[in-house]
């Protein structure tokens, strides 16, 4: 039990979930998930549902979604190993980007109902946006291997290609070297666009009347 409480309160860190959310980064911009899906996948996806609960300190219906999305895409990705194919392949990461999203859900909640502006504050921000980034990519990824043209760009394209492009989605910068073709991909980069930006300013609103609410509990 004390070995149990030990562990749960080292990984009740942000820090934490931030070094895993750049794992699973990496893990999508260099293709391990094409070789070892259930290996590469599997654990970092499990831990972020786990650390993004224990940091957050909430429960509910998005932890028991992210739970339950994490262990089918589990199960899936053992499907794709074995029949492997566009459509279970596209379930997997369809699943992934559930969990994503549920994470997501618990750690704005988290940030939102802080009212003080701390390191912790911060770092949890940060785990927001680098979640939402995460679950768009997943979803692109889906959309791709399902209709096999998601990009109005021609050839082969890998989950490198679809995190680069949810990544710059997020940000606006649009560099236009990867563009969405037909009305799916159009709405998902639209609606990465739009999530982002709503995102950032209640990020950025919420940083700021904190910030202005413990500078005037000080004057006090």
């Amino acid at each position: 039990m004390h070995v149990m409480t030990r562990t749960n309160r080292w990984l009740d860190r942000f820090d934490i979930l931030a070094g895993i959310l750049l794992v699973d980064y990496a893990i999508l911009v260099t293709n391990l998930v094409s070789r070892y899906t259930a290996i590469a996948v599997v654990l970092p996806i499990v831990l972020t549902v786990r650390i993004a609960q224990l940091a957050s300190g909430l429960r509910g219906i998005w932890l028991q979604v992210g739970q339950v999305a994490a262990a089918l895409g589990l199960l899936a990705a053992v499907a794709d190993g074995i029949w492997p194919g566009r459509v279970t392949g596209g379930l997997v990461n369809a699943l992934f980007a559930v969990a994503m999203f549920a994470s997501f859900i618990l750690v704005a909640t988290h940030v939102l109902r802080t009212e003080d502006v701390t390191a912790r504050t911060m770092l949890a921000s940060l785990c927001v946006y680098l979640l939402l980034g995460l679950c768009f990519a997943l979803i692109d990824t889906s959309v791709g291997q399902v209709s096999r043209h998601f990009f109005m760009q021609r050839g082969a394209h890998d989950y490198s290609d679809y995190s680069y492009f949810s990544f710059i989605t997020l940000t606006t910068v649009g560099y236009g070297d990867l563009t969405p073709f037909g009305s799916v991909p159009r709405a998902c980069a639209v609606l990465e666009a739009i999530s982002g930006q709503i995102v950032l300013v209640t990020l950025v609103a919420r940083t700021v009347s904190s910030a202005t609410s413990m500078r005037h509990r000080r004057d006090r």
